[in-house]
């Protein structure tokens, strides 16, 4: 935070600021984190009561600033919002406690009436929910289902991975992770609304100074972003994807479903493509799973629309080395953004129907296009964006949530594939293990399928989520991406016998 005259405020990043302008009824930028724990025994639980619940969560406020501080917008947009703390964290408009009696339905409908709703961005952008009482989906003993929800203006996927070592460490490991990180309540006092407007009006000439230099010294590198160069990096993705049932408006209904599968599958159909990685296994199991669930009721009149292939929205974290290259090079991850990704668009090439095909060439999409994020020319151009003023992302916004989608539109993506690792360390909570971890990723206008894997240890863990008018059971699907991930393990099996006896 910074020091002003009247109190302390932090600007926010054009990046991080798109998050919040992007925000209307049917896209809601949210992050959801599920948490499956044990039910604790013989010790009284943290989620015993509302009381109990918040008190442990008050123990936790400094895991980080996102919890102590909420958004202030400049007025008439001026300039970009600030973040400011806030004097107390009303902890009961923040942290809830659910009882659910039932099977994994009944909690899997609690879960989802959590994510489907927006976050009040008049208060901190977070809250926190327990549900007791209800079994996970392999029906075993009773669990406790944490659920964190933050907007996506405060953190990336990467960046609530790295809370969660706070909030579900004991608590003599907890005090030493959290450090400084965060403030407790009350110890910082925010700047006076005039002093950042103050601020915001000053600062609005030079920002449209500094937008119209960087769109002259950029002007070159829209041009060639577009077009390969000499290192091989790819063109810019087609925008003429064909509309599916997936890319209409969002009606604000939410489903999902969650599936698991060994580590050691996804690492074994790797052998059926050279260079391929365990995304890349990923990414065309979902775009068999597609191209299996669209072709059910064609005819043959559809089999020319068939052969047009899909693509992902794929996040690619400006954290991560590229390991294709030997880790040799770092992806410029900007200036002081909460969110250090870039939303990349990889060809799924549902029009290959074969497994082994499938995966070498989205293994090559793949890599073509984080090539392309990786050549400076790219992200030059999109550090325009990065530049850009606040009115300017309040009118992109605004005539984004006035957009329409029709059937005869067509799209640059059809679906969302993320891929995050499970929480690290031993996270507890009140002395119980945690069993597994998921996401729920909230649909939105045009895309009304997303999927999201976590990576622990030893399994992948998929959670599909969707308009409930888009897909009804989205556990059926999910065992079509499953059934998709087994051919091919049978195809990295047949792959390596190739290999080890080359006769065959």
């Amino acid at each position: 935070m910074r020091r002003g005259i009247t109190g302390d405020f932090e600007s926010m990043s054009s990046r991080d600021a798109v998050y919040l302008y992007d925000e209307h009824p049917r896209h809601h930028e949210t992050i959801i984190a599920c948490y499956i724990f044990e039910a604790p025994s013989g010790v009284p639980p943290s989620c015993s009561s509302p009381a109990a619940l918040r008190a442990w969560m008050e123990a936790r406020l400094a895991a980080a600033p996102l919890f102590t501080r909420r958004v202030r917008f400049a007025p008439l947009h001026l300039d970009l919002p600030v973040w400011v703390p806030v004097a107390e964290v009303d902890l009961a408009a923040h942290v809830h406690l659910h009882h659910v009696n039932g099977d994994w339905p009944a909690l899997r409908g609690a879960i989802g009436t959590v994510a489907a709703s927006p976050i009040d961005l008049a208060r901190p952008p977070w809250e926190l929910h327990a549900l007791t009482g209800a079994r996970f989906v392999d029906g075993q003993h009773p669990v406790t289902a944490v659920v964190l929800k933050v907007h996506h203006s405060a953190a990336d996927g990467m960046a609530v991975r790295a809370m969660e070592s706070a909030l579900f460490a004991s608590m003599g490991t907890h005090s030493e992770v959290a450090g400084d990180s965060g403030s407790r309540n009350g110890t910082r006092r925010s700047a006076h609304p005039l002093e950042t407007a103050a601020r915001a009006a000053a600062q609005a000439p030079v920002r449209a100074f500094r937008f119209a230099r960087r769109l002259r010294t950029t002007s070159s590198d829209v041009e060639d972003a577009g077009t390969p160069s000499r290192q091989d990096c790819a063109a810019a993705p087609r925008r003429n994807r064909p509309m599916t049932p997936f890319n209409a408006p969002a009606t604000g209904g939410l489903v999902f479903d969650v599936a698991s599968f060994p580590l050691a599958d996804a690492a074994a159909a790797r052998a059926a493509a050279p260079g391929a990685t365990v995304n890349d296994v990923l990414l065309t199991a979902v775009g068999g799973a597609l191209r299996r669930h669209l072709a059910v009721g064609r005819t043959a009149a559809d089999d020319q629309e068939r052969q047009e292939s899909l693509a992902a929205l794929v996040p690619i974290s400006l954290r991560l080395r590229d390991t294709r290259s030997g880790g040799s090079r770092n992806l410029d991850a900007g200036g002081g953004s909460a969110n250090q990704l870039v939303l990349g668009t990889v060809d799924l090439r549902t029009d290959i129907a074969e497994p082994a095909a499938r995966l070498a060439a989205v293994t090559a999409a793949s890599a073509a296009e984080k090539s392309r994020w990786m050549d400076p020319r790219t992200r030059n151009a999109r550090s325009r964006m990065d530049a850009a003023p606040a009115w300017l992302l309040a009118i992109r916004g605004w005539v984004r949530s006035h957009s329409s989608v029709s059937a005869t539109s067509t799209v640059l993506r059809n679906t969302m594939v993320s891929n995050l690792p499970a929480p690290s360390g031993e996270s507890e909570f009140d002395g119980t293990l945690l069993r597994t971890a998921f996401g729920v990723l909230p649909v939105v206008d045009g895309d009304r399928l997303r999927h999201l894997f976590t990576t622990s240890t030893d399994r992948i863990t998929l959670c599909v989520s969707a308009d409930d008018d888009a897909l009804a059971v989205p556990a059926d699907y999910a065992t079509l991406v499953l059934e998709e991930i087994d051919a091919l393990v049978a195809a990295g099996r047949v792959a390596q016998n190739r290999v080890s006896d080359p006769g065959l």
